[in-house]
């Protein structure tokens, strides 16, 4: 089809009604609903964030997940219907236009390059081809999967086009289009090369087919960077949350105005701490441990410092995620004493007062849990006191031996200060297990039973709580008043458990309707601890991968924890500018050894953040290369043909004035 032909109006206008056709279809399916697959809640604040790796305002911390995938095209493209007031389902929709009718156009180019069939059937694949997503219901899925294979065409026509165009402009504008695909979708965008990549592999192999291989190779590669780099070490450094956390500010599966007000609430209010959302609609750092003592109905002080430690500030509440009112939930938050703030339909918020996001906590305070990072709960709360917990898989980084909480029997070469015994959940019958000490020594016998009947309080007297047998030795116990759920048993006998060194046989039975939920044997004395208490400190972050932190002077030792996961990434610095130890506190939470000494300022940083950044940088300086180098070899490509035009001109006027002589002699 010659430009300016009847033939090509026709044609261009039957490609605007197919667009139009494509975008009716978009705004024809549900209209109103907003979709979740590819929607940016706030896509300002996932474009900020996208310019650091460390992400501070949801999952307690961690490295973004690819975020920065979305700063081009996805993000800009929401972000701009955001900021023209568009309905966000009217944005939504608009999108999916987009992706739609690139595909379909992107194919009849394609296809016409390649000279496939007639106009008609090209045209008719085209449509679809652009169709495709709406018949396998991709619009209930996500369009950033979609928005790869709609680009698709678009990366291999440059290179394929009859057109007369160097080599580095066809590399040049393939590369240009992979990068407009963006790294939200780094395999889906991976896929789309292939196609290229056996096109070169095709040709006859010389020199030109040789330097357009490499020099696309190389120009894919640096419209890359911007997102290759941050994947690489996202991959590195690993999800350091062992738990997530379902956040206000980050979490969410649905959009409907239930979320929407309470998040608005919780926005408004500008006040640091985070925000735990029970019940969760997916997996969040609330363990089973923590589940449980949740749903029990029954409230003490060591949930709520549990909450606090984790640098909870509000607790949000939801209805409607479940068929049933969550009421227990209600009861054990009422029970611990948080304060109802705000109320909304099957939404409510508890507010646990000033969050703890960092304390510092004396060497004294600290316990080693030879345990699971969902045994750390159970050991605080069992033994009491502001205590806090490393792992054995985190011991001996800096501090001295610990010490140390035995969890069900786990093996030991160390004499344990305390030993610890859980049951299942469904556990109905009590606790057997079996316990090897090195050394003899007494302990103290405490435990926690629940019973089905929410009147049974009839344990108190001595003899009529759980059958507890040592090596087949009976011990006494009666269970204290307190909520069905959670309920406390001592022994009632006088005197200590003695144990000589070597393997003993531990059976706590049901008895009297209750049953055991979890048993410890404390050593005489290890209740008392250090006079100093844990700190709270102030915090400051200047940005999202750095930290400021007040610490106050100390005559001992101490750990300088922040409420956010653990990751090998974080380095700290005191006030002298030495470099402080890394440690894992409760299995997940970052802290660091500090010296005593006296007040002073920390600062840390996510190191890895500053070669992230520099990806992104180096990363768009690539892209502007390549799209110069694209368009410059283009228009010197045209010079060169009106220099040639020029000199054949120049060529024929001289023959013609040289024939047009007489020929000397």
């Amino acid at each position: 089809m010659k430009a300016g032909t009847s033939e090509q109006v026709v044609w261009r206008a039957r490609l605007v009604l197919g667009c139009l056709l494509l975008t009716a279809l978009c705004f024809q399916r549900m209209p109103g609903p907003v979709a979740t697959g590819g929607r940016l809640d706030d896509p300002g604040t996932v474009l900020r964030g996208a310019l650091h790796l460390w992400d501070p305002s949801s999952a307690l911390g961690h490295l973004q997940s690819q975020a920065f995938g979305y700063l081009w095209p996805i993000g800009p493209f929401q972000w701009l219907t955001r900021a023209l007031s568009m309905p966000e389902w009217v944005g939504q929709r608009l999108w999916w236009s987009v992706v739609l009718c690139v595909a379909f156009l992107g194919v009849w180019k394609l296809a016409n390059a390649l000279r496939y069939g007639v106009p008609l059937t090209r045209f008719a694949v085209a449509l679809l081809y652009g169709l495709s997503p709406l018949l396998i219901g991709a619009m209930s899925i996500t369009s950033v999967q979609v928005w790869p294979l709609a680009m698709a065409p678009w990366v291999l026509l440059p290179l394929v086009t009859p057109r007369a165009r160097s080599g580095w402009w066809r590399v040049g504008w393939s590369a240009v289009a992979f990068a407009l695909i963006g790294g939200a979708e780094p395999v889906t965008a991976a896929l789309t090369l292939v196609l290229p990549a056996l096109w070169l592999l095709t040709r006859r192999w010389d020199r030109w087919t040789l330097k357009v291989a490499v020099g696309w190779l190389g120009c894919v590669a640096a419209v890359s960077v911007w997102w290759l780099v941050p994947l690489l070490l996202v991959t590195h450094y690993g999800t350091p949350a062992d738990r997530d956390v379902a956040l206000a500010k980050s979490a969410g599966e649905t959009y409907d105005a239930v979320t929407v007000h309470w998040r608005s609430w919780i926005d408004r209010q500008d006040l640091p701490g985070n925000v735990l959302v029970v019940p969760a609609a997916r997996p969040q750092w609330v363990d089973d441990e923590l589940a449980g003592r949740l749903a029990s109905g029954a409230g003490d002080q060591s949930l709520r410092q549990t909450l606090v430690n984790a640098g909870v500030r509000y607790v949000v509440v939801r209805s409607d995620l479940t068929a049933l009112a969550p009421i227990a939930i209600h009861e054990t938050l009422t029970e611990t004493g948080l304060k109802r703030v705000a109320s909304f339909p099957r939404t409510d918020i508890y507010d646990l007062g000033p969050a703890n996001l960092a304390r510092l906590i004396p060497e004294s305070r600290l316990v080693e849990v030879r345990g699971t990072t969902d045994d750390v709960p159970a050991v605080l709360s069992a033994l009491g006191g502001d205590r806090e917990a490393i792992t054995s898989a985190d011991s001996g980084r800096g501090l001295r031996e610990l010490p140390l909480i035995q969890v069900d029997g786990a093996a030991s070469d160390r004499q344990p200060s305390a030993l610890l015994f859980r049951s299942d959940a469904d556990a109905q019958s009590g606790l057997l297990r079996s316990v090897e000490l090195p050394q003899p020594a007494s302990y103290e016998l405490r435990g926690t039973v629940r019973s089905a009947d929410v009147h049974n309080r009839a344990g108190a007297a001595c003899g009529a709580g759980p059958v507890v047998r040592v090596d087949g030795v009976p011990i006494k116990t009666q269970v204290l008043a307190g909520a069905a759920e959670s309920m406390t048993f001592t022994s009632c006998e006088t005197g200590p458990v003695v144990l000589a060194a070597g393997r003993h046989d531990i059976e706590v039975l049901a008895n009297g309707g209750f049953v055991p939920v979890e048993a410890t044997l404390t050593k005489a004395g290890f209740g008392n601890v250090s006079v100093t208490p844990v700190q709270g400190i102030n915090l400051w972050r200047p940005n999202p991968a750095g930290l400021t932190l007040e610490v106050p002077g100390s005559k001992e030792q101490s750990v300088l924890t922040v409420a956010q996961n653990y990751s090998a990434g974080w380095e700290a610095y005191d006030g002298r500018g030495r470099k402080l130890t890394p440690i894992r506190v409760a299995g997940w939470q970052q802290g660091w050894v500090l010296p005593a000494g006296e007040e002073q300022l920390v600062s840390a940083r996510f190191m890895p953040d500053r070669s992230y950044r520099a990806g992104l940088l180096v990363g768009a300086l690539g892209l502007v290369l390549v799209t110069g180098m694209a368009v410059f070899y283009r228009r010197r490509t045209r010079r060169s043909g009106h220099q040639l035009q020029a000199a054949q001109w120049r060529n024929s006027w001289l023959l013609r004035r040289l024939r047009s002589q007489p020929a000397s002699r």
